[in-house]
């Protein structure tokens, strides 16, 4: 008999699609959540925001770096401070996201939400 998986988020994306930007510093991811996507936005499900935004990245998956995966967490952690739409930088230091969130929100090391 096949397994059957309940669907927490009932069929429900988390998140629009994410574009990719390229500012002269480098690329952006711009991910915004659907309300989806922040009314289940706990630590415990932060595996599946990643992996929604990475599959709808589709060719450009490949830009998603630890720098990249702090700044998203730090987002999400963020919430709603960090809305309407998560930026998320590849020149950015890696830093961990709680030490992010508290320091610079999110945007290590200018302090800007963006």
């Amino acid at each position: 008999m096949p397994t059957i998986v309940a669907d927490p988020w009932l069929g429900q994306d988390l998140y629009y699609q994410p574009t990719v930007t390229f500012p002269s510093q480098g690329y952006k991811i711009n991910v915004t959540p659907r309300a989806w996507g922040q009314t289940w936005a706990g630590p415990a499900t932060w595996f599946a925001h990643v992996d929604e935004v990475k599959s709808k990245l589709g060719s450009n998956s490949w830009r998603w770096t630890d720098t990249i995966q702090e700044q998203f967490y730090c987002h999400i952690a963020g919430l709603p401070a960090s809305l309407p739409q998560y930026n998320l930088e590849s020149w950015r230091p890696l830093v961990n996201w709680a030490q992010s969130l508290v320091q610079y929100r999110c945007n290590p090391y200018d302090g800007a939400w963006s």
